[in-house]
């Protein structure tokens, strides 16, 4: 029997349906609507049988491949994810609609932006998957160092998927078209993909980093560009190189300052920072959207880190509206 429970809505996480099966989801809640009150449909320890599944499915025509899970479920659901896409990219005879599907699964993971961004906004952040699918499956060479970064690290692709789609929205919203806008989505998803050199026992350590582990990882930005410009991605390249360069001078590799910094690799650090507060993670907890701007207010915009027009844009973007321009 369904369980009326007092849950809050907030507490609820949105993902397609068609990822669960008996077999994986046996330590996962779930949900579905009563009026405004989430409905459990299946508790921890239940096995979700291909009657509920079906019944699920049967709900709605708009809403068939959606359920909701408890947000303290979805590391859990993440494991799945990243069960499924080892399995994937790990097939000796991958398919060719491989980064589809690998996008497919990340897509379930993407909790970054408002329910308030424009609808114009959230279409492009929708298109860009789609366009980097494409773009991967024509170019064997980088898609085989993007599949490496796939094994290597599931938080690393989690990222830079919920980054690029953040880009895509956002530029959208300020204008940006057409062939610039596919530059910046590329370079978006590429602008971590040196990290795929720096050592396991770091990159996935979950406790502070000491000085010396923050000087190796420090080295990502370098790795990056030199991986992409092997790959005759030459302006993707200058973005993950100065990706964490801040317009005060006080950011790496080269303690660049303002003009020094191009406008997009600007744009991609603003999301790159906003994600990496926001995104879910398997090992830790997110902050909620606006308590994370309220940080980078504090930490990054009043220190004079970051670009003040680009940055008021941003706020505009996600509905925020707390600071004076």
């Amino acid at each position: 029997m369904d369980k009326i429970l007092n849950e809050n809505i907030s507490n609820m996480q949105l993902i397609p349906l068609d990822l669960l099966n008996e077999e994986n989801s046996l330590n996962i809640r779930i949900y579905i609507m009563s009026g405004n009150i989430p409905k459990m449909v299946k508790d921890i320890g239940v096995h979700f049988s291909k009657d509920l599944k079906n019944r699920l499915m049967n709900l709605s025509s708009s809403d068939k491949n959606k359920v909701l899970i408890n947000k303290d479920d979805v590391k859990e659901y993440i494991n799945i994810c990243n069960s499924m896409l080892l399995k994937i990219i790990n097939s000796n005879d991958r398919p060719k609609d491989t980064f589809t599907q690998v996008f497919d699964i990340l897509e379930t993971v993407y909790d970054t932006l408002s329910k308030n961004i424009s609808k114009e906004s959230i279409k492009e952040a929708s298109k860009s998957s789609e366009y980097l699918s494409k773009f991967l499956e024509s170019n064997p060479k980088i898609s085989e160092v993007t599949i490496a970064t796939l094994k290597k690290d599931l938080n690393t692709s989690i990222h830079v998927n919920n980054v690029q789609k953040l880009v895509a929205g956002f530029s959208s919203f300020i204008g940006i078209k057409a062939k610039s806008l596919s530059f910046i989505i590329n370079s978006a998803f590429f602008h971590d993909i040196g990290k795929i050199n720096i050592p396991d026992e770091i990159l996935k350590k979950s406790g502070k980093l000491t000085d010396d582990e923050y000087k190796i990882i420090k080295k990502h930005t370098t790795f990056g560009y030199e991986i992409l410009k092997k790959n005759n991605l030459p302006q993707e390249a200058e973005i993950a190189f100065t990706h964490h360069e801040f317009i005060d001078g006080s950011g790496y590799p080269n303690q660049l300052k303002g003009n020094e910094i191009s406008t997009d690799s600007k744009i991609v650090q603003i999301c790159d920072i906003y994600e990496a507060l926001t995104g879910i993670r398997s090992y830790r907890n997110s902050l909620v959207n606006f308590a994370a701007l309220e940080l980078m207010i504090q930490d990054f915009f009043n220190r004079g880190k970051i670009e003040k027009n680009i940055f008021m844009d941003f706020l505009k973007f996600l509905n925020y509206n707390k600071i004076e321009s």
